[in-house]
């Protein structure tokens, strides 16, 4: 599993620059507009793969925030 974050002056490049890195088939995680540039999350994970291993994620994190 591979999830990198792309900034870049507009979403072209940015989607340029994420198929450069993870291929045609990558999936994107979040897209936002930050500091006036884009900026994109994604992976090469199966989209069914990275929604399993987010859910795991959350469930922890959410454990953890209980503790405290």
């Amino acid at each position: 599993m591979v999830e990198i974050t792309v900034k870049a002056l507009d979403s072209a490049s940015a989607m340029e620059e994420v198929e450069k890195r993870l291929g045609s088939d990558a999936l994107i995680v979040s897209t936002n507009k930050v500091d006036g540039h884009i900026e994109i999350v994604a992976t090469n994970d199966e989209p069914s793969d990275y929604k399993e291993r987010k859910k795991t994620l959350t469930c922890i994190t959410a454990s953890l925030v209980f503790l405290f």
